[in-house]
């Protein structure tokens, strides 16, 4: 198991109930900003347009849950040194 799951930050390791905390949840949400490429503008509220399991969508919400969960990390880090 993964060191960083933590059931007060992440629900479940699904992708999609992941991607859904990463907006959602106070600690996580807010800590990076992803700008979409041209043409790309409806993965911005996919949920709703059923892009889930559409491989660049899938991939898209990997790297958005990656980036949010490193930024968690970083900023957890550098509040202990404070």
């Amino acid at each position: 198991m993964c060191k960083f799951f933590d059931k007060k930050v992440v629900r479940k390791t699904g992708v999609e109930t992941l991607f859904d905390d990463c907006q959602k949840n106070k600690k996580l949400k807010d800590n990076i900003k992803i700008s979409l490429a041209p043409g790309f503008e409806s993965y911005s509220n996919a949920q709703a347009d059923g892009k889930a399991h559409e491989a660049g969508y899938d991939a898209y919400m990997t790297g958005f849950i990656f980036a949010t969960f490193m930024k968690y990390k970083e900023i957890g880090v550098f509040l202990e040194k404070v």
